[in-house]
This record gives structure tokens, sequence and C-alpha cells, in this order.
């Protein structure tokens, strides 16, 4: 990174940034709210998710969900597709400001500055990776407590299971980020065989379900679940390990999905469908652009997609995909399976996405893009044997397939079921 700012002084950096509220600029293109006085948030435009974690302040972003990170000049290339020089026009422009050329001493000075800044992230994210280890020592296990009562509720059973996976945790008294504080189910999120992070799920005092999210608390609006640390990238191993330097000792499939509910769902689901073929670890990877990864993207920042050739080199549509197979940026892959492990993926999928109204995209076309983009990026693993991806019926999460066969006793409800085991698609 050092460097990179050699055709502009470091003064008139500084005075760019200080005339450019980010926020509004990247307002433009990313539905933002106000989450205090220094920040806004919203959904990554790095990655698809459906819990914010996109921070702006007025002279810098951070996406929690990517690690993407950077300023006015960095958004523009990044966004626009612009060169440096070409950034550093369009930001002269929107500070109505002109600018001039560098000296030594001003190049030593913006060097200076870039490195102090990327310290100053460095030792804020070991602030975060270090709340979040906070959290998972002060939880105990979850066994026996109100975590058990939640899940029940969910119908997913603990007797069934075989007991709950061993890491996930009860915490008495956690603060929400309205300022409340709430009892909640935890797990640690692993990176490399470290934990870097902590799910938080907060629950009413009874367990009967999750707080009230529309609720606003002293200092904001309530979150129901909350990422704490670094865990893009990382997942929260619920049954199995994957150990690469004992491969007769690790399960040779990894069933990975979004969230833990749905992961614990489709675990049950399997062993009352007597699937025991399919059972191995079983992980989540506790957000949508987690799992997926990230697409790639044109220099215009449009997303990339791949289509499927018939032999006289006309491109056919995939049954659900009318743009193409999305194709996975592999510099940003979010979670894969550790080096060197050998084995098949199966992707426990999810077809309840929100319809995106501004590019008139349905929600199961979203889904259908969203899980054949994880499945592209597993495929590039070099460990990886195989992809399925295992479809819930329509508009249905693993939990909600799971609830609908415990409510019906009716030939239907097995049939759903057994298209959820079974269905699989492999052939991005």
């Amino acid at each position: 990174m050092s460097g990179e700012y050699k055709t502009l002084s470091a003064i008139d950096k500084a005075r760019l940034i200080a005339r450019i509220d980010l926020r509004s600029v990247i307002g433009r293109s990313v539905k933002l709210k106000r989450e205090d006085a220094k920040k806004d948030v919203g959904l990554s435009p790095f990655s698809a998710e459906r819990s914010p974690s996109f921070k702006v302040w007025c002279d810098h972003y951070h996406c929690f969900s990517t690690s993407s990170h950077g300023d006015i000049f960095t958004w523009l290339m990044t966004q626009k597709g612009l060169s440096f020089p070409q950034a550093i026009k369009e930001a002269q422009v929107l500070a109505g400001l002109e600018i001039g050329e560098a000296s030594p001493a001003q190049i030593k000075a913006i060097d200076r500055d870039i490195q102090q800044r990327d310290e100053d992230e460095a030792a804020y994210r070991a602030r975060l990776i270090e709340y979040a280890q906070k959290i998972i020592s002060e939880s105990r296990p979850a066994t026996g407590t109100i975590v058990e009562t939640y899940l029940y509720g969910r119908d997913i059973r603990v007797d069934v299971l075989g007991g709950l996976p061993k890491a996930l945790g009860y915490h008495p008294s956690l603060k929400n980020r309205s300022g409340e504080v709430f009892r909640a189910m935890t797990h640690p999120v692993y990176k490399n065989g470290v934990v870097t992070g902590a799910h938080v799920t907060f629950l009413k005092a009874d367990g009967s379900g999750k707080i009230d999210a529309t609720k606003r608390g002293p200092k904001g609006k309530r979150a129901a679940k909350q990422m704490y640390g670094d865990c893009f990238g990382g997942a929260a191993p619920l049954w199995g390990a994957l150990n690469p330097s004992a491969p007769s000792q690790s399960p040779q499939t990894l069933n990975i999905g979004e969230g833990l509910e749905s992961v614990m769902a489709a675990r049950q689901l399997d062993i009352l469908s007597g699937h025991t073929a399919q059972h191995g670890a079983y992980w989540a990877g506790l957000s949508l652009g987690n799992v997926t990864g990230a697409q790639a993207r044109d220099k215009y920042n449009r997303p990339l997609f791949t289509q499927i050739v018939t032999r006289n080199g006309v491109p056919v549509p995939k049954l659900g995909l009318p743009r193409g197979v999305p194709k996975p940026d592999l510099n940003r892959p979010g979670f894969v399976p550790p080096d060197h492990w050998n084995g098949s993926v199966r992707i426990i999928a999810e077809d309840d996405l929100k319809d995106d109204l501004k590019n008139k995209i349905p929600g199961t076309q979203r889904a259908q893009e969203a899980f054949h983009l994880a499945s592209a990026k597993f495929n590039a693993q070099a460990g990886v044997r195989g992809v399925w991806i295992a479809w819930p019926p329509a508009g249905c999460d693993a939990n909600d397939a799971l609830q609908r066969k415990v409510a019906a006793d009716n030939a239907d409800s097995l049939a759903n079921l057994e298209a959820f085991i079974s269905t699989s698609s492999g052939d991005v």
C-alpha cells in the first residue's frame, strides 16, 4: 500500500478527505442507516449478506464480512473501476478543490500516514477478536439451559441429535448493540484452528424465542443476532473436525450451511431419514456471504457470470439462472475447507431470500445464484472432490423444512423431506 498516493501531496490528500463525507458518497449506491454519531451501516457491497456488516465513517469504510477497507480513493477505484489518477480527479470534483504535485517530504508523510492507518486498523481488529474470545470464555455449555428450550421451540431435538454441539454455549448476560443486556446462545468462530470470533443469538428470558428486534434500547435498535471479532473466512464447527494431518480420522463429507439452526436441523433431517452415508462434519458459515464468497466483477463493478454453452456455441441459461452461473472471486472466497483436506462438500441451501426489488430479481433466483456461486467456489478448491447442493422446499430453509415435517404427518411432508435430502447439483 505504501506509495499509493505519490501523485497527491499529503496536504491535498488531507484537504480532499476532509471536504468529502464518504458516508454521503457511498450512500448513493449502498443503502446506509445511521448507527451512531460517527458512522453509518449497511449491507456489504462486496458480498451477499443478510445482516449489515459494512460500516462507513466520514473518512473511511470497513466491511466486517470481507475485511475490505479504504478511503474515498479506494472506493472510487474499486467501485467505479477508476485508475488512481482518475480517482483523484473524481475526488477533486466532489470536494471542489484543485491539487498539486507532491514533494519527496510530502511523499514520506503520506507513507507514514498510510502505515499509521494500517496499524490502527490492525489494533482495532485485535481488540475485536479479544472481545469475541472474552464472550466465549464467559459462556458455559448450553446443555440444560434455555438454549435447549429455544432449540426445542424450533423442533431441534437434543435426543435425536445425540446431544448439543460441544462448543455451543450459553451466556447469562450479554450486552446488545441497543445497550440492553440479554441472555444469549453463543458459538465460537474458528479460523485456521484459532478462535477469532463469536456468533451470538440473543434470547428471551425464558428461551421461548429470540428477542424482539423491532424494539429499541437506549443506544438504538436491537439485534437478534450479532457476530463479533474477525469472522469472514471462518466457520462454526458444530460436529466433526477436518484434520488434514490425520485424513483417516477426518469426515469425508463437509456439510456447510449458513445459520446454526439450519445446520442443526439439516443434521436432524439426515438422522431421521436414515441417510447415514451423508453424515460427516456439519459446520455453519454464519453469513450468506461467507458461505458463497464474493462474486467476481469487471472493471466497471458489474458482476460476472459464466453461461453454459452448447456444442454449437450457443449460450443456454440454466434453470433458475437466466443470467448464467455466477463467477467466484477466488481472492475473496469467504470460508473454504482447510488446506490439504480431501473430501466432498454438501451445501445446505436456503430458499428464503427476499426479492431484490431494485434490480427486479426474485428471491428464488437470488438463492439459486448465491448457492451456485458457493458451488463454483468450492469446486475450485484443490482438495474438494465433489460438490452437492441440498435444496429445501420452496420458500424454506432447513429448519423450516424440519418444522414442516414435525407439524405434518401426510405423505407430502415425507416427500418434501426426501427432496431436501436427495436433491443435489454439482455441475457448475
